[in-house]
């Protein structure tokens, strides 16, 4: 096997940067799941501690959206760049965030930003892609207003659920 400092200069030669060299989110788990089930299996097929999560979230009355205008596409990239600079992330570019949006992600059929509401207070969102069979999660924000007005819940199965439907 070749050790990581020669891939990484290897990498470097051909034009490649790191994007993240360390896990500053935390942990991250991979799952393959079929998106292709229904409704019921696919809620089956997740951990229990995440189906309740996401009936929590429906009893709740957390409305779950798909950004379509520029304004709900606001509202998540305002909070999303909150939570880059909470978290000494860098920087997100509105240059490189609303033409993505535009071109890829409003019309909803390659990607899509979900926002999470609790009567029409925004808790956060989540952006992703969809492929065929597959969905990949690329940004997820939750706000402080979310764990305050909702101390048990955890937003994130529920808009990982939705986008997956």
């Amino acid at each position: 096997l070749v050790e990581r400092p020669e891939v990484e200069s290897m990498l470097f030669d051909l034009g490649f940067e790191i994007f993240e060299r360390h896990n500053p989110l935390g942990r991250r788990s991979t799952g393959l799941i079929s998106i292709a089930l229904d409704d019921e299996r696919l809620l089956a097929s997740f951990s229990g501690y995440t189906r309740r999560q996401v009936r929590l979230a429906d009893r709740l009355g957390i409305e779950i959206i798909e950004a379509t205008k520029i304004e709900q596409a606001e509202e998540f990239f305002i909070n999303i760049k909150k939570m880059y600079k909470k978290k000494a992330l860098g920087n997100i570019a509105r240059d490189d965030f609303f033409p993505v949006f535009d071109h890829v992600l409003k019309n909803g059929q390659v990607g899509v930003v979900l926002n999470a509401y609790s009567y029409s207070v925004y808790l956060g969102g989540l952006y992703l892609t969809r492929d065929g069979h597959t969905v990949y999660a690329y940004q997820l924000v939750v706000t402080d207003q979310a764990n305050e007005k909702h101390r048990t819940l955890r937003l994130a199965p529920a808009l990982f659920f939705h986008g997956m439907r």
